[in-house]
């Protein structure tokens, strides 16, 4: 195949000039210690608080969320995964008024601030009292800090250590080229970018909400950044002038955020008597303190928010769970003791399905709407009546193995030392080792048609640092022609250390009514080296099956007749190995200055021939096209990418469309180029192949 492809390679490319394949590689930024621990933070406790809609996407430092990770490809976190995390949202308002905006050379706008321009420089710090849209080639390289929304269209760089903040909006980037460096921090807000080409160099992006969308999304951590946000959370102190920008729906003059007494703890409460500055100055009259019924809910908050519920009875509608409880956690009415009308008292109900009915769960502190309050992978039935494990402690013992761990592998959660012999459960050293991870968190059976269970030999709770990802939306994988169902990462941070593991994998009825389960195998898929790695595999029972693994990494299901004579041999091998047939991409980087013109309608005349000669060879090819000028004449903005061509029409027709003008003394940026050929996503398995195209040295 790689003689072949060469030959064809050559032939096509006698009209142009060409240079060596460069080899492919990931590079990984190594994750520094940090005051600040998180490169992303979203304190949204909804699915999908950080979205990332990338083909590929790697972070390189700990990511974290109230709410959950959701990403529509590949995602790599160098660091820890952390979601439904019950963290607070970091305020850090004066730090950024103290470092930034306390100097005379502020720029400021007292009202809505909005230029289209070419070229915008925000070379000093600006404060914006209402919403700030900037259109145009931005660079901030100071502070940006707008009371509303902040909306960057064009092309934007912020440099190191910036900030870009949003007091009480949202930040939206929608640009082609997006490059960011520092702080950008929405802490009411969403931090929505959308790009063509989006690069995270050093930053930490705080907001209530995170989405990225995007081809390929690279983040690091700026050390810088987490050291100046730091980990102590200012007080809220909310000014008169500043109520404004509050919902205030029922018009009582306490914004509704505020309404919900569990965010007082985020206000400046200056003599540390429970009531925050803003709420006393919001109470100035009322006895502060008086709640006649217990219920949580003092009287002047039963009279002026709740309005109608009986200050002198927990209960005001008698359905067996208090106001307090309905009014901030249930979301039900006070008034109404079956809210919905389904004839069920909204005590009664059981919103999550887990046979703990709405008043038990108050009354055992469980969360109503999660069937497993603490995510060690038992319900809370299970615990409260089951296990006598508590149900909002992910680790009940505190031996190291979280209760979810323990019952698979014959463990008594209760027990830090189960077998008395001095060691706790979570340092023994423990053969197969059930993982209690909950595939379906991850995979959607109904599409994936397998489901992941991972035994692991070793000593601690692999419990809380694995998770699985569905790999088979990523287009890298389409083209393996013996693979059935879905491919599926098990992902794991990198300190993580075992002995062995075993991966068993369930098989939808849908596979099974087609090929019988004895012709099933597992395979690894390394994306580093294209290689698809059969192991031996048994069977379990009729739509089970298993293997031993010797890493951690993407494993899928396949049919071994269709393997073995894609092998050419009718004998099975234990780990036997073959690359993925007949994929190849192939990227043009072509230096498009005005000397170039001939050379590149040679290539426009030749692309036909080109993609014809592969046909007869029986191969998949797409073309990836770059395009490149004179950096220092043109500027960064010159080197585009155009993605992939799987159709040579399309690619000719872009091709067209190249601009064949400027350049100066040589060199050209070719190098800038390379990098972003580089970048570009490659299919698993495929040949790999960059061809530099220019007239020049570089």
């Amino acid at each position: 195949m790689k003689t072949q492809l060469k030959r064809l390679l050559s032939g096509v490319l006698s009209a142009v000039i060409t240079a060596s394949a460069i080899p492919i590689s990931p590079a990984y930024a190594e994750e520094s210690t940090k005051p600040y621990p998180y490169t992303m933070f979203a304190a949204s406790n909804v699915d999908g608080a950080i979205t990332v809609n990338a083909g590929n996407s790697c972070i390189n430092g700990n990511v974290a969320t109230n709410g959950t990770i959701i990403s529509s490809g590949n995602m790599n976190i160098n660091g820890t995964r952390n979601e439904n995390t019950e963290e607070s949202m970091i305020f850090i308002f004066d730090k950024i008024d103290y470092q930034y905006f306390s100097s005379p050379n502020v720029e400021e706008h007292t009202d809505d601030y909005v230029l289209d321009e070419l070229n915008i420089n925000l070379n000093v710090p600006t404060a914006v009292l209402g919403e700030t849209t900037l259109t145009g080639n931005v660079n901030i390289n100071s502070a940006l800090k707008s009371m509303e929304n902040i909306n960057l269209y064009g092309d934007v760089k912020n440099t190191n250590d910036s900030v870009v903040f949003s007091k009480y909006g949202d930040i939206v980037i929608d640009s082609q080229n997006v490059n960011l460096n520092g702080l950008v921090y929405a802490p009411f807000g969403t931090v929505e970018i959308t790009a063509q080409n989006l690069n995270l160099n050093n930053v930490v992006i705080i907001a209530d909400r995170i989405i990225l969308n995007c081809p390929n999304v690279n983040a690091n951590n700026s050390s810088n950044v987490s050291e100046f946000v730091g980990y102590i959370s200012e007080g809220l102190e909310i000014s008169d002038d500043e109520l404004c920008y509050w919902n205030d729906s029922n018009s009582n003059g306490l914004p509704d955020y505020f309404e919900d007494m569990r965010n007082w703890k985020l206000l400046r409460d200056d003599d540390n008597n429970g009531y925050p500055n803003l709420i006393e100055s919001f109470l100035s009259s009322v006895d502060n303190d008086c709640d006649s019924d217990n219920d949580q809910l003092p009287d002047w908050y039963e009279a002026l928010v709740t309005v109608g519920t009986d200050p002198s009875n927990p209960d005001s509608d008698g359905d067996d769970v208090t106001d307090y409880y309905e009014h901030f956690v249930l979301k039900t009415d006070p008034l109404k003791n079956d809210s919905d009308q389904n004839g069920v008292f909204d005590g009664a109900e059981d919103f999550d399905n887990d046979n703990v009915i709405n008043s038990d769960e108050e009354l055992n502190g469980t969360d109503p709407f999660k069937s497993d309050s603490d995510g060690d992978t038992l319900s809370d039935y299970q615990e409260l009546y089951e296990y006598n494990t508590d149900p909002n402690k992910y680790d009940t013992d505190e031996d190291g193995l979280s209760d979810g761990a323990e019952i698979p592998n014959n463990l008594n959660p209760n027990d830090p030392d189960t077998n008395d012999n001095g060691i706790l459960d979570g340092q023994e050293l423990i053969e197969n080792q059930v993982v209690a991870v909950d595939p379906t968190t991850y995979i959607n059976f109904d599409e994936a048609m397998i489901l992941p269970k991972l035994e692991i030999t070793g000593s601690g709770d692999y419990s809380s640092m694995i998770y699985y990802t569905d790999k088979s939306y990523e287009t890298t994988f389409s083209n393996i022609p013996y693979i059935c169902g879905h491919i599926i990462s098990i992902n794991h941070p990198d300190y993580m250390q075992y002995d062995s593991a075993r991966i068993t994998f369930t098989i939808s009825s849908s596979i099974l009514s087609i090929h019988p389960i004895e012709d099933l195998m597992i395979f690894r898929f390394d994306s580093e080296t294209g290689e698809t790695i059969g192991y031996d595999t048994n069977i379990i029972d009729d739509e089970t099956i298993c293997a031993d693994i010797d890493q951690l990494c993407s494993y899928g299901v396949g049919v071994k007749s269709e393997y073995f004579n894609l092998l050419g041999t009718e004998e099975e091998s234990e780990d036997a190995e073959i690359s993925s047939c007949g994929n190849v991409d192939i990227v043009f980087a072509i230096d498009t200055t005005g000397s170039m013109g001939n050379t590149v309608n040679n290539v426009i005349d030749n692309i036909q021939n080109f993609f014809k000669s592969f046909e007869s060879d029986a191969s998949n090819v797409r073309v990836g096209l770059i395009s490149f000028k004179d950096l220092d004449v043109e500027g960064p903005l010159s080197t585009n990418s155009y993605g992939w061509f799987e159709d040579p029409d399309k690619l000719i027709t872009q091709l067209k469309k190249l601009s064949i003008t400027g350049g100066d003394d040589p060199p050209e940026s070719a190098l800038d180029a390379l990098m972003k050929a580089a970048d570009m996503n490659t299919r698993i398995g495929a040949e790999k192949h960059i061809i530099l195209i220019t007239d020049e040295t570089y």
